[in-house]
């Protein structure tokens, strides 16, 4: 029987831990989130981020742009935004708008208030296998996460990632290297039959490719455990990067699109700005 990756049961209690955290905590605990409000995507993204946090306890105060902001207004922003005491974690909804250096935007962000783990500090201490704390990018630890809470043991296994972003891909392909796997970073030029061979072998396969319905393939290993990261809309509805009713009845486990993996980045955006709190206060004393 399949199982159902549920993400949402797991991210509540993830919510739930961090809302006890805040709680104890005695301190406030501030995110700062930068979107555009021009694009309808990141408006109601961020509006269910912001749901989120409050019910974690947090203090989310919105910084709102447009699309005739600059890179350079940006980084201004954000430059205040690092000296703000206040401000625990920060947070930049992709996308900004045209014309904005994002990757600029990203680095610009104090690495000790990067909710995201999106600067190039962070993400180089991910690739150094780094032994100090560090905040991880959030939607691959929220995959992480997910695998973790059904008991996945990662070790001597083969896992296929597809989709090389640097803001998903990359650092999916060295969390699960980390992990002792042995990792195909693949992408949307890799040739289809390759493609077929690498899932083929595959025992984890994710999927990060931005296409609705793209990936189709059903010659997989039984025990195979598949991670959709897709986050489209089609006809209406959101839609995986996996077509899952194809796909459905030849794994072993499978997250869903809605309720997958979108709401473990939320929950793991939440707890890295409750992690970042706890350890600027120490950093105070």
């Amino acid at each position: 029987m399949v199982q159902i990756l549920d993400g949402r049961s797991v991210s509540k209690k993830i919510l739930q831990e961090v809302k006890d955290k805040v709680a104890k905590a005695g301190f406030p605990v501030k995110l700062a989130t930068i979107y555009n409000e021009e694009n309808e995507g990141s408006k109601m993204y961020v509006g269910m981020k912001i749901r989120r946090a409050t019910f974690a306890g947090l203090i989310s105060v919105e910084y709102k742009v447009d699309n005739s902001w600059k890179t350079d207004d940006i980084l201004r922003l954000l430059s205040k935004l690092n000296m703000d005491s206040s401000i625990c974690g920060i947070l930049v909804q992709s996308p900004l708008g045209d014309g904005i250096d994002e990757s600029k935007i990203f680095n610009a962000i104090d690495p000790l208030k990067d909710a995201d783990g999106l600067s190039a500090f962070n993400q180089g201490l991910l690739f150094e296998n780094a032994k100090e704390n560090y905040i991880v990018p959030a939607t691959p630890a929220g995959v992480i996460s997910l695998l973790e809470a059904y008991h996945y043991q990662f070790a001597a296994k083969n896992a296929l990632v597809i989709g090389r972003s640097v803001l998903f891909g990359r650092p999916m392909s060295v969390l699960l290297t980390n992990r002792d796997m042995t990792v195909t970073l693949a992408h949307s030029k890799t040739p289809v039959d390759q493609l077929r061979q690498f899932a083929k072998r595959a025992d984890l396969i994710v999927v990060a490719i931005g296409k609705a319905n793209w990936f189709q393939f059903t010659d997989l290993k039984k025990d195979v455990v598949v991670i959709d990261v897709g986050a489209n809309k089609l006809n209406g509805h959101a839609t995986g990067d996996v077509d899952f009713e194809k796909v459905y009845p030849h794994v072993s486990q499978i997250s869903p699109v809605p309720g997958g993996v979108g709401p473990m980045t939320i929950a793991t955006l939440i707890k890295h700005t409750f992690d970042l709190a706890v350890f600027q206060q120490g950093e105070q004393k």
